[in-house]
């Protein structure tokens, strides 16, 4: 992840403000995502809506996270996608991207993984890099270079990769998070739009992850 990455705005009670190391203030934004719920260790379960293209489908998902970002995410489709019925187990572990389809008995591993989801999307996206910025992971800070930090009460912003990324946040929550899109190459600048929803009792209720230009839609919705 090359680039630039300028951070202004900070959650309030936390009192860092100018220019911050590429380490510290990743520690910084790291520290106000776990203390709004979100980038630490992660189990949710219920039901989720995949659109994409002309395909809509439903099914149930199980899905954990721990502190280092590893990953897995189990979905069994209630409604067929394309007429096939989906049963299938997503992990990242050390950056390794792994999908394991029940339904045919098939596992796909790294670059495979890549291919077969850019020929479905016609996008090179870097899931390995989406799916925690989707849980509310900061990027690896060895990627990063200097940010600017300065006190905020709902939430920051800055600049990755030459574009503009921002998060929002409510009463101490992560409500919004926009990023562009992450790719394995270059390809169409697009946008990666997250909303989460939050219980009374401070419990994460929803994830919805959009890509506006194409109208495609994951949404998670807990038990």
């Amino acid at each position: 992840m090359a680039g630039a990455f300028v951070l202004s705005g900070c959650h309030a009670g936390h009192d860092s403000e100018g220019a911050l190391s590429a380490g510290r203030g990743c520690a910084v934004a790291d520290s106000l995502l776990r203390q709004s719920g979100l980038g630490g260790e992660l189990d949710l379960s219920g039901r989720a809506t995949i659109d994409i293209n002309q395909y809509r489908v439903r099914g149930r998902f199980s899905l954990s996270a721990d502190h280092t970002n590893n990953i897995v995410l189990e979905f069994t489709s209630t409604s067929p996608m394309g007429g096939r019925r989906e049963d299938v187990v997503v992990s990242l572990y050390e950056d390794t991207l792994r999908i394991f389809d029940r339904e045919r008995a098939v596992l796909h591993v790294g670059e495979e993984v890549e291919a077969m989801v850019e020929k479905e999307t016609d996008l090179p996206i870097d899931l390995a890099r989406m799916i925690p910025i989707v849980l509310a992971r900061m990027p690896d800070c060895a990627r990063l270079s200097s940010m600017n930090v300065s006190a905020s009460s709902d939430g920051f912003s800055g600049v990755i990769d030459g574009e503009r990324f921002d998060l929002a946040f409510s009463e101490g929550m992560l409500v919004r998070a926009r990023w562009p899109l992450p790719l394995r190459e270059d390809g169409p600048r697009e946008r990666l739009e997250i909303k989460y929803e939050w219980a009374e009792d401070g419990t994460l209720e929803r994830i919805t992850a959009l890509l506006p230009e194409r109208s495609w839609r994951i949404k998670l919705r807990s038990n």
